[in-house]
């Protein structure tokens, strides 16, 4: 079990660390004083980039707090792993809009840069996107882990996952 726990550790360890290098890498990008002409001249470019950066760092997040969580195969029943789901999208998606609410602020001090609340939405956008794009992926995951897992086991072994406890209760027919 020791060697279980370690790896989970190294694990978790792994996908915070990439998380933190991403946040590194936004808040680098958000220090650059560029001025307007050198932004490429598409409409809403700049929206379409906060989106997309920060619903990566959304499924970064959400994907880092996987590695908290036990498997589809292991958990007590696949409804409450699902609703585990749904408070990590909601969790990922708070740090995230909350880390672009602070490279906004953080974007105020800057020369040639300014704080924007559409910037701010497009962030929480991408945020949501990403964060509720996980929870379904993972959920579909679930239910394919779940009905792999019925078709594996025979009838007369199958665990009782009504069952409250810890334990599977095993019923023979």
């Amino acid at each position: 079990m020791e060697i279980l726990n370690n790896k989970i550790l190294k694990s978790s360890f792994l996908r915070w660390s990439v998380v933190s290098a991403y946040t590194i890498l936004i808040f680098a990008m958000s220090s650059m004083s560029v001025p307007d002409e050198a932004i490429p001249n598409i409409v809403n470019f700049d929206k379409f980039a906060h989106f997309t950066e920060f619903g990566i760092l959304c499924a970064l997040i959400f994907w880092a707090f996987l590695s908290h969580q036990k498997n589809a195969f292991e958990v007590e029943s696949v409804d409450y792993f699902k609703k585990r789901l749904v408070r990590i999208a909601l969790i990922s998606i708070a740090m995230a809009t909350a880390y672009g609410a602070s490279d906004e602020f953080h974007q105020s001090f800057l020369a040639f840069r300014s704080s924007d609340i559409c910037d701010w939405l497009a962030d929480t956008a991408g945020a949501g996107a990403a964060g509720f794009a996980c929870m379904f992926i993972m959920r579909s995951y679930a239910d394919k882990t779940a009905k792999l897992s019925d078709s594996i086991q025979p009838e007369s072994i199958k665990p009782n996952l009504t069952n409250r406890s810890k334990t599977p209760v095993l019923e023979r027919n």
